[in-house]
C-alpha cells in the first residue's frame, strides 16, 4: 500500500464519506417522520458541519480556490455554533 495515498484515492474517500452523511440524515429523517427519532434540530447541525468539513477537505484536495476552502471551513463553524447555541 502506497503511503501517503494520493490525490485522487482521497477525493473518492472524502466523496463516499459525503454520500455516508448523505444516507444518515435521509436514515435519520425516516425514524422521526415514523414516530421513533430525535427531531432534525438535533441531528441536522452536526452533520451539516461535518459535510462542510468534508467539502473544505475535497476543495483543498482539488487545488480549489482559498475562497471555497474559507467558505466551507466558516460554514462548519457557523453549523457548529447553531448546535451549541442549541444546547444552551
Amino acid at each position: 500500500m502506497q503511503w501517503p495515498p494520493d490525490t485522487e484515492s482521497l477525493q473518492w474517500l472524502v466523496g463516499l464519506i459525503l454520500l455516508l452523511v448523505a444516507v444518515e440524515a435521509i436514515y435519520l429523517y425516516r425514524r422521526y417522520r415514523a414516530g421513533f427519532g430525535s427531531p432534525p434540530s438535533a441531528w441536522f447541525p452536526n452533520l451539516l458541519s461535518g459535510a462542510f468539513l468534508m467539502l473544505a477537505l475535497q476543495a483543498a484536495l482539488m487545488d480549489g480556490a482559498w475562497f471555497w476552502v474559507v467558505t466551507c471551513l466558516s460554514a462548519s463553524g457557523i453549523a457548529h455554533f447553531l448546535e451549541f447555541n442549541r444546547h444552551r
